[in-house]
């Protein structure tokens, strides 16, 4: 229990100070409450006796808690699916293999993960729901999981040839008996999760509600999973333009320049603001302001190559970092894309309303070896350029 109780401290210690930005605070209070619950639960069974074998519910939670710490650190879902996976072969006794599936357009399913087989014989099949184990043995009504004694023989009558074909150049056929299971969020069938053994009848009526229990909980891990990484990409992106934020940008401006200062490399910054944005949020609202934010972005994504860093800086001014290119190259980008937003008119009603930007650059070195210096001298020569092209205007 001590290690229960330490686990989720670390948890959601660990959270807190992962996260550290008050627009990720909530998800802490989420966390707390996910893992009482998840210990009140532990304390429950023990005590009251509502579950047979307490050791191996008591694997369960922990197996839980386990990857509900190990969300704050795998880089993506496909790496979820496998730990998840990989926790299910473990707490089914006789569970060798496995594999995790996920329900995509159409009703067709892709293999997401598997423990036991390889993966890359697999990644290229897709399977229609109505062909699953889960979906033959049910009868469609997909809600528990279910049991195939001797997958070769429920097989021989109701797959199809195409499937078996595909299936025969995996190592999928050393199969006998298997256990499926719906992975369900919010009531709808997100995917299925299998554990297989490579005889038949391996699987008792005690390891069909294990993984029922287990199943049932790897909706609520994916879906905390999911609301973590919509709240790490919050405090990262623009919401409207879905490029960096400012804070995001800072420090990635800050990892670049201990790499240019120690490799003794150069970096160019601009610092762009669109013209009239003000006049256009007040003669045609703020919903064609923001388009004119959104395509201006976009445009810009477009032209600039992976290495730049582009970011939302403020209302109306966007930030770039070109590393490794000087003055001389970051205008003939910034040329291209006045050329390109030249060409772009917006629609309202039966105006057309041109984008136009104002720009400011400063280079690393030469300009100045210190960062905050460096953004002052790109913001004050945009403003030279945006009075300049005001007073031609």
């Amino acid at each position: 229990m001590k290690r229960v109780v330490l686990g989720i401290f670390l948890q959601i210690t660990g959270l807190y100070f992962l996260l550290q930005k008050d627009v990720l605070k909530g998800i802490v209070i989420f966390y707390v409450l996910i893992s009482t619950i998840t210990l009140f639960f532990l304390v429950y069974i023990k005590n009251r006796g509502t579950v047979k074998n307490y050791e191996v519910n008591k694997r369960i939670l922990e197996s839980i808690i386990q990857i509900n710490d190990c969300i704050l650190k795998v880089e993506n879902k496909e790496q979820l699916y496998q730990l998840v996976l990989q926790k299910a072969v473990e707490i089914i006794p006789d569970a060798q293999m496995g594999s995790i599936l996920i329900l995509k357009e159409n009703n067709i399913l892709e293999f997401a993960g598997t423990v036991g087989f390889s993966f890359d014989k697999v990644t290229d099949i897709k399977i229609k729901l109505e062909d699953t184990f889960l979906y033959r043995k049910s009868n469609g009504n997909i809600q528990k999981p279910c049991i195939i004694d001797d997958v070769k023989l429920f097989n021989e009558d109701v797959i199809v040839k195409d499937l078996k074909e595909k299936i025969q150049d995996t190592d999928f056929f050393i199969t006998q008996s298997t256990i499926s299971a719906p992975i369900i969020i919010n009531g709808v069938l997100y995917g299925m999760i299998n554990v297989d053994n490579p005889k038949k009848g391996a699987f008792t009526e005690k390891d069909l509600l294990l993984m029922e229990y287990f199943a049932s909980q790897i909706g609520t891990i994916i879906q905390r999973h999911q609301l973590l990484e919509r709240m790490k990409y919050l405090s990262n992106y623009d919401s409207l333009t879905n490029i960096y934020n400012r804070s995001y940008f800072e420090q990635k401006l800050s990892e670049a320049y201990s790499v240019v200062e120690r490799e003794n490399e150069n970096f160019t910054l601009v610092l762009f603001d669109l013209n009239d944005l003000k006049i256009i949020n007040d003669n045609y609202g703020h919903d064609m302001g923001d388009k004119l934010i959104v395509t201006f972005a976009s445009a810009i994504k477009n032209i600039i190559d992976d290495q730049t860093i582009f970011a939302r800086y403020g209302g109306d001014e966007f930030i770039a970092l070109f590393v490794n290119k000087d003055r001389w190259e970051v205008n003939k980008i910034i040329k291209e894309i006045e050329e390109v937003l030249s060409l772009i008119k917006l629609d309202y009603l039966n105006e057309k309303i041109p984008l136009s930007f104002s720009y400011g650059i400063s280079t690393y070195p030469n300009d100045s070896k210190d960062i905050k210096r460096l953004i002052t001298i790109a913001d004050t020569r945009m403003y030279k350029d945006k009075g300049k092209k005001k007073s031609k205007g």
